[in-house]
């Protein structure tokens, strides 16, 4: 479903907010009314003709034209309260009511504003007569000061000593009393500071805030702001004179003191919240406030903005910014630090660096990395140092001189910024990408990756809170080896030395890593406008956990490829002519698949196409897979024989919509449902299942997808009575690897299942031949031999041939 917004405003900060909203996929149409020459017949944004001053007209314009939502922001309309009578006929808006506006429109109720609420602000104080004003002038100590009116219209005056300040003063009000005659306007004075100016914004749903990156203000000599178009690239990412997490700290901590503020007073509503902050010798102060999007913070912060800005926007009116989870690199950097992965995070910093350069073929030299913190943590600080050391070692880069920053005043106890920058070269004639080069029929080559390097954490953390665990909770596809935060800040693989070699001997016409843009994205944004690609999903081994997101997600096919790697840490294309001695030179390092080939693009279609994604998931999701359908009713039929030693007695599941619930039922066998979610521990969920399968005198339990980790002490309690069901025959090799490596035999293991991570005793081995000329699929081959073989270990167990001993070992009781 698409919506229709109107932007209400005609400037150039107007044009920017079109502009961004029409890129959400959500967003049907952008009116602006009055609009300009920039918003006229733009795609999805046109001008409107609709009288924005009649609040009446404007309202039945919105009913009439199906509008979802209006974004207010000149000031002018705000504070004339257009908001509050839009708002008050049930029309969605986002911006500050006529109230909350007065915090940028008035400059002293602002300054009153944090005096109030202890806000940090320069020094000031507000005047009607002149003469007083410059008493007040001579006798404080201030070395410059900043002479203000009290509307945000007028100029201000940046004097460099008491004298200019007098005469500004004097003019200041010789031309207000001229504009008024009879009424002298308020204007104050305050002190001129000096340091590093930022502006810093967030988007408010009246109680929670979204920050969106702050921007550096540079001055022009007259001590102006920097806001034509051609100084926009001025103001940039805070980064040049402090690091960007650093800022992001401090204003948090400021606009969230300006919200509850706002809040204490009635201002509350959803819109932009803001403050222009400068980093001085006393600390961060507050400039002044911001309540809309000015031209400057369009020009430099709107194209920053990662998240679907209409979304966020959404959010905040409906009440719910505070599901705005930033999917950036700031989540990535929270989660290592919420599992105290400080050496995994710095590994991971130099992968990503060196693997950028290396997207342009070169080699790399050096890696510079710089640490900023507030209180010296002297075993954080070395291992972070020794993650860089050991990443750079797999690099075969040169860590340089390591800077250690102590910002106290900045950064809150445990917060610290880890940055750094790769350096490389790179013959001419050796530089990637070769788009002139690559044509159809060129291959994609896919190296493998197990960890989840992508920019999707908020997604997985929804996931994640759905199945009642978190970063902490073990993997289920990992037998508890590993958590969630464990997987999620594990270090991208390191390519330049692998790789390199392959890159300069000219049949590599373009590499990059899979990390942010998920595997559409990266591979999309390796090709030309003439070419697409084919990529099969078959042709690869795709982690488990990836079917287990996909399956408890609920994801599509699209949503999985473009938020994740799917087991692809990196991409080459090359000449088709070079790709099986590519692919051999690969192999003696790391495993490397074919995995699709470039096509003539046509107008209208996908560039990038993903196919047999939906059956690879299945294919390689069997650790985790619910779904055991043939082999349910095998295991039915085997136990109703008059001479099985075993009886299916009950199906157990912690989902109610489990299709072998149904089937169970219909066959008419016991079912329960034991719904994690409403145990208020995982010892309440455990304690259940043991009373449930003591209901039914359980004596053998078959674990057939049941995918909630099992505790020690619940291992113990039932030793030699779980099977467990593994589609391997080799510990190192899944089944599309045997086949790919040579093997010809492909099959599945059941063991015991044991405490502990050490896999359990072998009861039994179920092969088949994966021959390539037969009508079955590998998986429907996998599936028969999965079947055969629980039904034969249930038969070996039940029937006291095979028992487990004390020390953990088989022992075989043959019958006579």
């Amino acid at each position: 479903m698409t919506d229709r917004v109107l932007v209400v405003g005609g400037g150039t900060r107007e044009q920017h907010l079109a502009w961004k909203l029409a890129q959400s996929a959500n967003v049907k149409q952008v009116l602006v009314a009055p609009g300009n020459a920039n918003t006229a017949n733009r795609g999805k944004i046109n001008n409107s003709g609709v009288l924005i001053s009649n609040p009446n007209l404007l309202k039945q314009f919105c009913i009439d034209h199906n509008i979802a939502l209006v974004v207010v922001n000149q000031i002018s309309l705000l504070t004339g309260g257009l908001v509050d009578d839009l708002t008050a006929a049930g029309v969605r808006c986002f911006g500050p009511t006529a109230k909350a506006s007065q915090l940028e429109a008035n400059k002293i109720f602002a300054k009153e504003f944090m005096d109030q609420f202890g806000i940090p602000s320069a020094r000031w104080r507000s005047f009607t007569d002149p003469q007083e004003a410059c008493r007040f002038i001579n006798c404080v100590d201030f070395p410059a000061l900043v002479v203000k009116p009290c509307s945000s219209s007028r100029e201000v005056c940046m004097a460099n000593d008491k004298d200019e300040a007098c005469q500004a003063v004097q003019l200041l009000t010789q031309d207000t009393w001229t504009a008024h005659e009879t009424e002298m306007e308020s204007f104050f004075i305050e002190e001129r500071l000096e340091g590093v100016e930022f502006l810093c914004l967030a988007v408010s749903d009246g109680k929670s805030l979204y920050s969106v990156p702050p921007v550096e203000i540079e001055k022009n000599l007259n001590g102006e702001s920097q806001s034509q178009v051609s100084r926009a690239v001025q103001a940039h990412r805070a980064g040049s004179k402090l690091l960007a997490s650093s800022l992001m700290n401090t204003q948090d901590k400021i606009l969230e003191q300006v919200s509850d503020a706002m809040r204490q007073e009635g201002m509350s509503y959803a819109g932009i919240i803001g403050a222009r902050i400068m980093l001085t010798n006393r600390g961060p102060l507050v400039l002044g406030l911001k309540c809309s999007f000015q031209t400057l913070e369009c020009q430099a912060i709107l194209p920053l903005l990662e998240m679907d800005l209409y979304k966020m926007i959404q959010a905040a009116v409906e009440g719910r910014i505070h599901q705005c989870l930033p999917e950036s690199a700031q989540d990535w950097a929270l989660i290592a630090r919420t599992c105290h992965q400080y050496n995994m995070a710095a590994q991971h910093l130099v992968a990503k660096c060196v693997n950028d350069i290396l997207g342009y073929g070169a080699q790399v030299l050096f890696f510079m990395p710089y640490i900023t913190c507030g209180k010296a943590d002297e075993d954080v600080a070395k291992s972070l140092v020794d993650g860089l050391a050991t990443a750079c070692s797999k690099a075969g880069s040169t860590l340089l001189e390591r800077e250690i920053v102590h910002v106290a005043d900045l950064y809150p106890e445990g917060s610290r910024t880890l940055s750094g920058c790769s350096i490389g070269i790179v013959e001419r004639e050796h530089k990637l990408p070769r788009l002139n080069k690559m044509k159809e029929g060129d291959v994609v080559i896919g190296l493998p990756d197990t960890g989840l390097h992508c920019n999707s954490s908020s997604l997985i953390g929804n996931i994640l809170h759905k199945c009642s665990a978190d970063y902490g909770s073990s993997l289920p596809v990992y037998n508890g080896e590993k958590s969630w935060g464990d997987l999620l800040v594990s270090p991208s693989p390191i390519y330049s030395q692998m790789l390199l070699s392959c890159i300069q001997s000219g049949h590599v016409r373009a590499f990059a890593a899979v990390t942010e843009k998920g595997l559409l994205g990266t591979i999309h944004h390796l090709l030309p406008d003439y070419l697409g690609v084919i990529v099969d999903a078959l042709f690869w081994t795709i982690p488990a956990v990836f079917s287990w997101l996909y399956q408890e997600g609920a994801l599509s096919e699209l949503e999985m490829v473009n938020n994740f790697n799917c087991g692809i840490g990196a991409v080459l294309i090359a000449q088709k002519s070079a790709a099986q001695e590519l692919v051999s030179q690969l192999h003696k390092q790391e495993e490397a698949w074919v995995i699709g080939a470039l096509i003539q693009h046509q107008t209208g279609q996908t560039r990038v196409r993903v196919t047999h994604l939906l059956e690879a998931l299945r294919v390689n999701s069997f650790p985790i897979t619910r779904k055991i359908g043939t082999r349910l009713k095998l295991l039915t039929d085997f136990t109703r024989q008059p001479r099985s030693c075993a009886r299916l007695s009950l199906v157990l599941s912690n989902k109610s919509t489990v299709e072998e619930l149904r089937r169970s039922a219909g066959a008419g066998i016991p079912t329960r449902v034991i719904d994690h979610t409403l145990c208020q521990c995982h010892s309440e969920f455990e304690a259940t299942i043991c009373n449930v399968l003591k209901e039914f005198s359980i004596d053998l339990i078959c674990l057939a997808g049941f995918v909630r980790n099992l505790s020690n002490p619940f291992l113990d309690k039932w030793k030699g009575k779980i099977l467990t069901l593994c589609p391997l025959i080799s510990p190192s090799l899944e089944p599309k690897q045997c086949q790919e490596s040579g093997v010809r035999v492909n099959g599945c293991t059941v063991r015991y299942m044991l405490v502990g991570t050490t896999p359990g005793p072998v009861i039994l081995q179920e092969t088949f031949k994966a021959e390539e000329d037969i009508d079955q699929s590998v998986a429907e081959q996998m599936e028969e031999a999965k079947s055969r073989a629980i039904t034969k270990s249930i038969c070996l167990v039940a029937s006291g041939l095979v028992q487990l001993g004390e020390d953990g070992c088989i022992s075989w009781n043959y019958l006579e």
